[in-house]
């Protein structure tokens, strides 16, 4: 049976180091936006570059972080997307102001085949779940951040 090896870290990814506020208040945890929130706590922000440096061989990347999608996306960093294999990414076109059309034009531009995987119906929230595959999948060891 082959080792299923994963690591889980803690950050928000974004276009730029920052420390993104957080916030405890249960009810509001579901439409948490690092765009727009504010809180007691801070959870690091780290670019992609960032997070390159704390895994070997990465090849999924679940993006869910309430509107940093886009940031991460259309970013000055978005090149380095290309050492995933697979990327699942919830887009919230209402906290960032970009839509869905936009982030699935520019990542088919970095080689990425993007499919619908669950369509959201939330007015609050907005955007849906996409599974992006990559085309030309490129192993991280070649594109390992410095």
């Amino acid at each position: 049976m082959p080792l299923i090896r994963y690591k889980v870290i803690n950050a928000a990814l974004s276009n730029e180091p920052v420390n993104v506020p957080c916030s405890y208040d249960v009810s509001s945890s579901g439409v948490f936006s690092m765009l727009k929130g504010s809180g007691p706590c801070k959870v690091p922000g780290v670019t992609i570059s960032d997070l390159l440096k704390m895994v070997d061989g990465p090849y999924l990347l679940k993006m869910d972080c309430e509107g940093c999608e886009a940031q991460v996306i259309l970013g000055p960093e978005r090149e380095r997307l290309n050492v995933f294999e697979h990327i699942i990414l919830e887009t919230h076109p209402l906290n960032s102001g970009v839509s869905d059309e936009k982030l699935l034009t520019s990542s088919k531009g970095l080689g990425f085949e993007c499919r619908l995987h669950m369509e959201k119906h939330d007015p609050k929230v907005g955007g849906n779940i996409y599974h992006c595959k990559s085309l030309g999948y490129v192993k991280s060891s070649a594109l390992k951040a410095t």
